[in-house]
């Protein structure tokens, strides 16, 4: 059968066949992204990606928010809302294996989702006191930044002080604290004395007690 379609002649068969080609291409290969990732820095946290229509949705699974992403190009992803851009990596057979966030984070596919469960116990406030302080580290600018731990009845509280902002952690041991609203975890370092003299942030980023 014979269609008119924008002036032009085109065989209705092969315009069907096409169409639902090009829409089968553009959905199906959304699939390949789908699966749960490991964050490189704190193998404890994960994210989920499926694929809804022609976009991607990212589930954070430590606090269950998702957010949408629409493909930019063959590996690439923006949520433009929140200018939060999704890079792909793939091996020579175009299998998925990365994802890199915000340009920084990097993130592993895997087969098995294995989540690390945090769970809180209580250390009394003279048990918390020691780990009060200021901290040092300097970041790629070449410029030191700050933040202060001060401990409450049954938590610390870690402040930034180049922003202000506030975050609360709980402990998990007598030396490890992790956030409930975030994949943030803190792991303090004492000397032969027993005194605290650092605190590792994020699994990477080693903070030096300075007060």
């Amino acid at each position: 059968m014979i269609k008119v379609i924008d002036g032009k002649f085109i065989l209705l068969g092969v315009f069907n066949l096409v169409y639902s080609t090009q829409i089968h291409s553009q959905q199906q290969p959304l699939k390949k992204f789908e699966g749960y990732y490991q964050f490189t820095n704190d193998t404890t946290t994960y994210l989920q990606i499926t694929a809804k229509g022609n976009s991607l949705i990212l589930h954070q699974l430590w606090d269950g928010k998702e957010i949408g992403f629409e493909r930019k190009s063959e590996l690439e992803f923006l949520n433009e809302e929140h200018s939060f851009p999704l890079k792909f990596s793939s091996d020579q057979n175009g299998i998925i294996t990365q994802v890199t966030a915000f340009d920084r984070d990097l993130w592993n596919k895997v087969k098995n989702y294995n989540p690390v469960l945090n769970t809180e116990i209580h250390l009394s406030p003279d048990q918390l006191k020691p780990f009060e302080g200021k901290y040092t580290f300097q970041f790629e600018q070449g410029k030191d930044s700050y933040i202060q731990i001060t401990a409450a009845a049954d938590h610390i509280t870690l402040k930034q002080l180049w922003d202000g902002k506030e975050i609360n952690f709980v402990p998990k041991s007598n030396a490890e604290f992790f956030c409930k609203e975030q994949p943030f975890p803190l792991k303090f370092i004492k000397d032969g004395n027993g005194n605290v003299i650092q605190v590792l942030a994020f699994n990477k980023d080693l903070w030096q007690r300075v007060k």
